[in-house]
């Protein structure tokens, strides 16, 4: 357009005035955006930050804990714990408010009479107020056959390892163990249980635990449990670690199982519990 004022006339230029206009129109929106990214990451990193907590707060000592790698702040933990919580000064550890106790070993051999190509299966069971904090609880060994007469031993030598932690003793770990195999017809059946508790007491010690197994109520039971292999068996092996349920289960020895314990301990004096050595 032209404007005419004391005979001067002005020229404006109107497109160089959209351009600017259009230039602080995308410069706000760029300012805009920028800010929109600033406080998405901030709402990010909160997450995440909440994510983490409720993490560090639910997740059990017995498992790995790790952040997420896109923040730049992984952190791994092993699952083998039992060595670092051992080696751990009291000041460094996570909640002193527990004494630990480790447990390996293995269950070495059998000793059983008339009894050939079986394996065993074991159980660690606990009290309420105890933790299982490392190991497996549950194994397998393979089967075993006797070489060098009927009197000599089945060895299985299956390995064992556990680590507890608790701030009563009362409910001790106990090792629970039972025998399969085959019977005339080659199917299988128990051949017999047994429990023992723990050592209380650190260093080496050497078990002998004796099994027994189940009988039925009756000859024409124990006929037709024979004919149609359907012998006599708890339904839950971890029934013999606890005395509930068994005043009136009959059984018969069935051999012997020779079971290696090593002990370690941690923080018992401090709850007044004092273990000898071994005798």
């Amino acid at each position: 357009s032209t404007q005419s004022h004391g005979g001067t006339v002005f020229h404006s230029n109107m497109s160089d005035l959209r351009e600017r206009l259009r230039g602080e129109r995308r410069r706000d929106r760029r300012l805009g955006e920028s800010r929109g990214e600033d406080s998405t990451r901030s709402k990010d990193r909160d997450k995440l930050g909440s994510e983490r907590d409720t993490m560090s707060e639910s997740t059990p000592l017995s498992f790995a804990r790790s952040q997420d790698r896109a923040s730049g702040g992984l952190v791994t933990r092993s699952l083998d714990r039992s060595a670092d919580i051992m080696r751990q000064p009291l000041s460094q550890n996570a909640d002193a408010s527990y004494f630990y106790l480790m447990v390996s070993g293995q269950v070495e051999s059998l000793q059983m009479q008339g009894g050939d190509n079986m394996y065993c299966r074991y159980n660690f069971v606990w009290g309420p107020d105890w933790d299982s904090i490392h190991g497996q609880q549950i194994a397998q060994s393979q089967y075993a056959s006797k070489h060098g007469g009927a009197d000599a031993p089945l060895v299985w030598n299956l390995p064992f390892e556990m680590t507890f932690r608790s701030f009563n003793p009362s409910g001790w770990p106990q090792l629970v163990l039972a025998v399969y195999g085959t019977d005339f017809f080659g199917r299988e059946v128990v051949r017999g249980y047994g429990s023992i508790h723990a050592p209380t007491s650190p260093g080496r010690h050497v078990r002998y635990l004796r099994l027994f197994s189940p009988v039925a109520s009756s000859p024409l039971a124990r006929l037709l449990g024979w004919l149609f292999g359907s012998h006599s068996e708890f339904y839950d092996m971890t029934i013999v670690a606890r005395s509930e349920g068994r005043e009136v289960a009959r059984v018969q020895s069935a051999g012997v199982v020779k079971v290696i314990f090593n002990i370690s301990s941690r923080d018992l004096d401090r709850f007044g519990y004092v273990t000898g050595p071994p005798h």
